[in-house]
């Protein structure tokens, strides 16, 4: 059965100081699917992930929103200047390279300050649905820790269930491994897993192909701001015609 598209991009360009980062990039995006972008360093991917939920301001193109939870802006193109960036913060959250916790704040209260200030809850309730989110990535007993007391995979699940708090429709992840060491790394992977398994609508930039052949529905490579390849894991991994994608991925060839 064909799934719902939740993002639609079409035309997206930015640039910086003249030099083109993303070049007319067109994608759709579907419910319950995870898509994994993958590409050399300087292609682009973190750009076009940040472009998704406005903190980056593309050029030109559109992003349509297409969800029922979004009442009057279903189906509004998010970087119309008329779109509330306060509504993409509730729908569409992000997992960031380097944690972006709250320093002076206890790993509960980095996740219930985004339902209070942002969703409107109640204090209480908010703290319910965070120890639940915490519970989920193995966290609850940190709850009322610092974020520098903490390893690094711990502040990254710690990140992941602040996330899952504001219960988006869509999660984005920019490289959330890359700032961990190796021993860490499988611990944010399996909870990403974990989540795709359970059918959460996923945009993950990782460098992590394993990972992305295993869980992807559908895979982005993205070179020099463009996409030059994608399809499903089978497509990208084994059965690719595009030079572009059989060089780089000869470079990772070892952690397939």
């Amino acid at each position: 059965m064909k799934k719902n598209t939740v993002l639609s991009v079409r035309g997206l360009c930015k640039s910086y100081n003249g030099v083109e980062v993303l070049k007319n990039i067109s994608v759709d995006f579907h419910e319950g699917a995870t898509t994994t972008i993958i590409g050399p360093s300087g292609s682009g991917k973190s750009t076009f992930i940040r472009c998704l939920n406005r903190l980056e301001t593309p050029d030109k193109g559109q992003i349509i929103f297409n969800n029922s939870n979004a009442g009057a802006n279903e189906g509004a193109n998010i970087l119309d200047p008329a779109f509330n960036p306060t509504d993409v913060q509730k729908q569409i959250s992000m997992v960031f390279q380097q944690f972006n916790l709250f320093a002076n704040k206890t790993v509960l209260e980095n996740c219930t300050i985004g339902q209070t200030a942002v969703l409107g809850l109640e204090k209480s309730k908010a703290e319910k649905i965070a120890f639940s989110n915490l519970k989920k990535v193995g966290m609850e007993q940190f709850a009322n820790k610092l974020p520098y007391t903490l390893s690094g995979g711990q502040k990254q699940r710690a990140a992941i269930a602040r996330s899952l708090s504001m219960n988006p429709k869509v999660i984005l992840f920019d490289e959330p491994t890359s700032a961990l060491d190796p021993q860490m790394v499988a611990e944010v992977l399996d909870i990403m897993k974990k989540l795709a398994n359970e059918g959460l609508t996923m945009i993950v930039v990782t460098h992590e192909m394993q990972f992305a052949k295993e869980v992807s529905e559908n895979v982005i490579f993205l070179e020099s701001g463009s996409i030059v390849d994608s399809g499903n894991p089978k497509h990208i991994f084994e059965n690719s015609k595009n030079a572009s994608t059989t060089k780089f991925l000869q470079k990772t060839r070892s952690t397939l």
